[in-house]
């Protein structure tokens, strides 16, 4: 039986490995009681850096006039949490996710579990079919995703990208960056520290269940004291 029918469909892309593809939907929750099995970690490390380079090539040829700066804050809308969030709602893959409950998801799957599968499941195409195949369907799946689920692309309240603009207004240049300086909690039940840093020194902190989640907070922070 194929298992992920439903995904290959709305994907337009039949999968060759089903059984390495699984990986993609194990959280480490499960994982850590299951022998032998590996989490989606690795995976969603590799789709996050293949859907950064896709995204940022494709705004880079779209806007040509458009400065470095704003082309961060344009990227940030199109690869964050909310918007991978709303590709796995239309992906509609939630009941593949193995995971057991914990602190911050309890029974449900979370929005940050959402959008991490979707980078693992970038990353398993990635490493069957390539690069160029890769950025063919995940471009595709952008403009379907945009054209069906409005507003899924602009971005909630998103405090890194608003640091990020008056940043790049009163400085002209990109110097906001983000260091998890603690991370307490199982494998399976993180909680991440960040430090919001400005040309070194630190404006703001936060605290969250993913580095993202985090991150946000810390700009968070950092926007309430300016």
């Amino acid at each position: 039986m194929n298992d992920f029918k439903a995904l290959e469909e709305k994907l337009n892309y039949q999968f060759k490995k089903q059984d390495a593809l699984k990986e993609a939907f194990n959280h480490a929750s499960y994982v850590n009681e299951q022998e032998g099995l590996r989490s989606y970690d690795r995976r969603e490390f590799l789709g996050d850096a293949i859907l950064d380079a896709i995204i940022s090539d494709y705004l880079f040829k779209k806007y040509p006039q458009m400065n470095e700066g704003d082309l961060t804050v344009l990227r940030a809308k199109y690869v964050d949490e909310y918007a991978l969030n709303k590709i796995g709602l239309y992906l509609d893959f939630d009941s593949l996710i193995k995971f057991r409950p914990q602190k911050y998801h309890k029974n449900e799957v979370s929005e940050s579990m959402r959008a991490d599968v979707v980078e693992a499941i970038f990353a398993s195409i990635f490493l069957e079919a390539g690069y160029g195949r890769a950025k063919d369907l995940i471009l595709r799946l952008y403009e379907v995703v945009d054209r069906e689920m409005a507003g899924a692309f602009e971005g909630k309240e998103n405090y890194k990208s608003k640091l990020q603009e008056i940043c790049q207004k009163n400085y002209h240049a990109l110097t906001i960056q983000y260091e998890v300086y603690k991370v307490t909690g199982p494998t399976w039940d993180r909680t991440f520290y960040t430090y919001c840093k400005n040309k070194g020194k630190i404006i703001g902190k936060g605290k969250g269940a993913s580095k993202k989640e985090a991150s946000q907070m810390a700009a968070k922070d950092a926007l309430e004291s300016l």
